[in-house]
């Protein structure tokens, strides 16, 4: 376990120089790399290099090797890029909804304000349109993107880095479980020669061990080559 966190560390270790991107760089540059904007997706996946360093990093103990891990994150990284569409998630429109939204909000506030002041002769009609138009202008330059819209891209990212490790340790578990029963036939395979040749004193046949192991023939031959294969390997050794 602890060499595995050394492999993050020495990850994290080479990414150091490398900007991390913000919420609202990511919402700008996934914009722009949905348009087409080569040098915005290159920009997109390397600032969030670490975000999926650190996701990967959750997934460590699971029996995937760490460069496995960090691997296909970078990989699901690279899809993220490719597939994420703003469209779908209303980034698109979210900062012009926002600069409407405020914009209508601030001019009905100094309607409201401006009718006041005529009517109490306290501001000239036309000073307090000015202010309106003013008020709206500064509205329009200084509105924040939305809090819905900043985020989007990263949870978009983690959905579909989550995913992919997820299926690959769920693969590494399988195999695992296969390895383990081919493990078994080959030791119940052995156990059942040694006890078939002391009963014959010889050494049994391949229809013969299938007639008692209820196997095929075939699985029988199958399971001798790995019983071949692991000693072959352990000889080497």
């Amino acid at each position: 376990m602890a060499k595995e966190y050394d492999i993050f560390q020495m990850y994290v270790n080479e990414m150091s120089e490398i900007k991390a991107c913000d919420a609202e760089e990511n919402a700008v540059l996934a914009q722009k790399a949905a348009e087409g904007d080569d040098a915005a997706k290159s920009r997109l996946i390397e600032g969030n290099l670490k975000y999926v360093l650190e996701l990967s990093r959750d997934f460590v103990g699971s029996g995937v090797p760490a460069s496995d891990l960090v691997q296909e994150a970078n990989m699901a990284l690279l899809m993220a890029v490719e597939e994420y569409d703003p469209a779908e998630t209303g980034d698109a429109d979210a900062v012009q909804n926002s600069v409407e939204i405020s914009a209508d909000a601030v001019q009905n506030s100094v309607e409201i304000s401006a009718d006041a002041a005529r009517d109490s002769a306290e501001m000239p009609t036309d000073t307090a349109r000015d202010s309106a138009e003013m008020l709206v202008d500064t509205a329009r330059d200084s509105v924040e993107m939305p809090a819905d819209t900043a985020g989007r891209f990263e949870k978009f990212l983690a959905e579909r880095v989550k995913t992919a490790l997820t299926a690959v340790v769920d693969e590494h578990k399988a195999q695992k479980k296969i390895g383990k029963k081919v493990l078994d036939r080959v030791n119940l395979l052995q156990d059942v020669s040694k006890q078939m040749a002391e009963e014959l004193g010889r050494e049994a046949t391949v229809p013969e061990l299938a007639q008692r192991l209820k196997m095929t023939e075939e699985e029988v031959k199958d399971t001798m080559k790995v019983a071949l294969d692991a000693l072959k390997a352990l000889g080497e050794d």
